[in-house]
């Protein structure tokens, strides 16, 4: 069955548009494979809100056929702002069902309502304050089909939670995203729990940056491969030291070679002829070289590195690499 047309005329359209949570780096990255030789900020062609680290908020039309992303182009002809249109979506959302939550496992809630729109209530933070949770509510939306919900001060909850949504991150195709948010007032902000759980989602969370980063390779690949630039694009890889549970970040720069580096947690710098390489927090890697840093426009961030740093600035990155190890070794900060 074909696309209905999205109405010319606002009011034509008005009762069908609701509020839809996107992952913004997987749509920029279709955006990049679809249009490798002219690919607009994905924020100009398809204006959004941001919601938090990964996410944004649209407006789709709802035909009941199909549900299709607003575009630049159906906002001018409606002669509205971004702004307006998810103003009026929201009421439409809010009138659109009833709560519809289960208990999935103790202190744990799951939405059920069935039409594609389970992730967008949580942009109804009162449908939260109404669930019996121990605490202020917390919660994640692992894809466009559900909401799930618990409490900061339930740990077994949350637990379960992360469960939940790891399994569904793992088998949908089109993810929204592994953040978890903590409700304030009337809205919400990215949270991190502490001990075992904070643990599993942040391993969680980069498991998912690397299935965006990857894809991201092969579509800037790609680019390249029809416009001949000879310009490295570097790996984001996941890795986990020795009797340590959290894993973490690194990316390789290698010396002599045009890189496009991911923003990883540590920074590899190789050189081969030295046999030599010294790792060191990005943190480091800005504070020292971070000139050397050329920042890409792109939502997930990356940025193309022409040179490698000075003898005199490895120099001072071997210091700061000793200092962590060090500081590794004794348990210090």
């Amino acid at each position: 069955m074909g696309l209905t047309e999205v109405p010319t005329d606002f009011a034509g359209a008005r009762a069908h548009i609701l509020p839809v949570l996107r992952h913004v780096a997987g749509l920029e990255n279709v955006q990049l494979e679809i249009k490798p030789e002219n690919a607009a900020s994905v924020w100009a062609e398809f204006p959004m809100q941001p919601f938090s680290g990964d996410l944004a908020i649209a407006v789709a039309f709802d035909s009941k056929n199909a549900v299709q992303q607003v575009g630049t182009p159906t906002l001018d002809k409606w002669q509205r702002s971004v702004d307006e249109v998810l103003a009026i979506a929201l009421d439409n959302l809010r009138a659109k069902a009833p709560a519809r939550f289960e208990l999935h496992a103790p202190g744990l809630y799951v939405s059920r309502y069935g039409d594609y729109y389970d992730a967008s209530r949580l942009l109804l933070p009162e449908l939260a304050w109404q669930l019996p949770v121990r605490g202020v509510p917390v919660a994640m939306v692992p894809n466009r089909m559900c909401l799930l919900v618990t409490g900061e001060n339930d740990a077994k909850g949350i637990a379960a939670m992360i469960t939940v949504a790891e399994k569904i991150l793992i088998e949908d195709p089109r993810p929204l995203g592994a953040e978890m948010f903590r409700a304030a007032n009337h809205a919400w902000n990215s949270w991190q729990p502490d001990g075992a759980n904070g643990v599993h989602l942040h391993n969680l969370q980069l498991r998912m940056r690397i299935s965006d980063y990857a894809h991201q390779k092969r579509a800037l690949e790609h680019r390249m491969s029809l416009t001949g630039e000879d310009i490295f694009v570097a790996n984001f890889t996941v890795a986990q030291r020795k009797g340590v549970e959290q894993y973490h970040s690194f990316s390789v720069l290698t010396k002599g070679t045009d890189t496009l580096l991911p923003k990883t947690e540590l920074v590899c710098l190789t050189n081969s002829e030295a046999n030599e390489t010294v790792s060191v927090p990005w943190s480091v890697f800005e504070h020292i070289a971070g000139y050397l840093l050329e920042p890409l426009p792109l939502f997930l961030p990356r940025y193309r590195v022409r040179k490698f740093p000075t003898e005199g600035e490895i120099d001072r990155l071997r210091e700061a690499q000793d200092t962590e190890e060090k500081a590794i070794r004794t348990g210090g900060s």
